[in-house]
Order: C-alpha cells, then sequence, then structure tokens
C-alpha cells in the first residue's frame, strides 16, 4: 500500500471538485484501515486490515461500473495488488483466530450448559485444532503451545459453570486473593502477607471468602466428615514440618 500517498498528492493537486473529494474520501478510508490496531486478543488487527480493504476494494467495483475515474482505478489496482499478494499469508491466520473465537465462544457458556458439556465439546475443538494443526503452517508452534497450556489448566477450567460465585479466571481469581489481603491488613494491620499462608493458605483463604459470602453454624461444622477433616490436618502438619526444617536449616546449617 506504499503507492497510497503518491495518489494523496497527486489528489491533492487538483482543482476541487467532486472528483477530487472521492478520491480523497477513499484514500482516508484506506489509511484508517491501515492504522486501526484492533482489540487483541481476540481482534487481530491483520484480519481486520484484510476484511475492511476487501469492502473498500468492493465498493470501488461497483464505481467501477459507473464509469471510474484514473485515481479510484490506481487505488483499486493497488488494493487488489496488496489483497492478492497477502492472501496466502492469511488463510493461517484466518483459521487460528476462528479457533480461538470458537474457544471463547464456548467459555463464555451463553447458552448455560454444564460444566461438563462445556468440556466435551471444548475437547472437540481441541482434537478438532490438533489434527488440523499443520493446515495454519508457521502457526502450529503457537497452536501447540495453546493446546499444552490448555490441557494443563483443564482439570480446574470447568467447575465454574457448576458451582455458583466460584471465579472463572485467573484475573477474576486475583481480585479475589486481593480482597482477602485486604481483608487480613485490616484485621492484623500488616502490610505483608503471613507466613501462615504458605502453610495453612489452602484452608485459610478458602475460609475467610467463605465466611464472607454466609455465616456457618455448629450444623454446617457437623456434617463435614471427619475423614476428609483429618486428611486436611494432615496435609498442613505435612507442610509445617518441612517448614520446621527449612527454618532449621538456615539457622544451623552446620547440623546437616
Amino acid at each position: 500500500m506504499r503507492d497510497l500517498r503518491k495518489l494523496e498528492r497527486e489528489t491533492s493537486k487538483r482543482a476541487a471538485d467532486g472528483i477530487k473529494e472521492v478520491v480523497e474520501g477513499y484514500c482516508q478510508a484506506v489509511r484508517a484501515a491501515l492504522t486501526d490496531d484492533g482489540y487483541p486478543p481476540l481482534d487481530a488487527s491483520g484480519l481486520t486490515l484484510q476484511q475492511r480493504l476487501s469492502a473498500i476494494e468492493h465498493s470501488l467495483e461497483r464505481v467501477d461500473k459507473k464509469g471510474v475515474t484514473k485515481p479510484l482505478n490506481q487505488l483499486k489496482q493497488t488494493i487488489s495488488r496488496a489483497l492478492e499478494q497477502t492472501m496466502p499469508l492469511f488463510e493461517p491466520i484466518a483459521l487460528a483466530f476462528d479457533w480461538v473465537h470458537q474457544a471463547a465462544t464456548l467459555l463464555d457458556n451463553d447458552l448455560k450448559l454444564s460444566g461438563p458439556q462445556v468440556r466435551q465439546r471444548f475437547e472437540q475443538l481441541l482434537e478438532t485444532m490438533e489434527t488440523c494443526k499443520e493446515q495454519v503452517g508457521s502457526l502450529a508452534s503457537g497452536v501447540k503451545h495453546f493446546l499444552k497450556v490448555t490441557r494443563s489448566y483443564a482439570p480446574g477450567l470447568f467447575h465454574c459453570y457448576d458451582i455458583e460465585d466460584l471465579p472463572r479466571t485467573n484475573n477474576d481469581l486475583e481480585q479475589l486473593f486481593g480482597r482477602w489481603r485486604h481483608h487480613q491488613r485490616r484485621c492484623t494491620g500488616r502490610k505483608v502477607t503471613p507466613a501462615s499462608v504458605w502453610v495453612r493458605g489452602s484452608v485459610q483463604i478458602v475460609a475467610a471468602i467463605a465466611t464472607q459470602n454466609r455465616l456457618f453454624t455448629d450444623a454446617d461444622l457437623a456434617m463435614v466428615s471427619v475423614t476428609d477433616w483429618q486428611a486436611v490436618r494432615a496435609d498442613l502438619k505435612l507442610s509445617q514440618q518441612k517448614r520446621n526444617q527449612q527454618r532449621q536449616f538456615r539457622r544451623s546449617p552446620q547440623l546437616i
């Protein structure tokens, strides 16, 4: 699209008339398409550029049927040549972003499906991506990384569709932890996170957040499985022992 600037300069030298205004309008439309960055990650600026240039090209084709002037014909040839030369580059990008949009749509879950249903459909999409990843050319490595990361998150990715108020994203989860840290600072007056979080955080954070939503009575505690409670206590005790051993080594490394 480097010829655009040359066309703009030639048009600026013309006398003011209807043709000049039309050409300048098309040039400004192309310029706006070239400078639009889109809204990542779901809106690819390159694909947006291709779509808008295609729309301008189709508009110029309709004008051509009515008798196009030389400047508009030059602009149409420039756009057509650019789209033709870059078409092989955009085909794999369009396919990859179509998968990304499908994934986002499934996770948005506007159909209000259950967790297992969302997981089943999402796994079908991942299988399609795994099978067809070579079709996206150089983007295959990105698709491979997407599959790897998504599968690592899969065990806890779909509970939010069955459990009300469960954070759905990492951002939501970080905001949840931020509210807990704010609560801790107000209760203790300490600006830093207490060391007990590293040992009992899996229990403290859950308990603090749960009690903010409602009060728990002795009847609620009586319904807890004693076996599960003992298992949690054993895990906490093991973590405490590891922390004690680390502290002892820092104080007296010569004893090892």
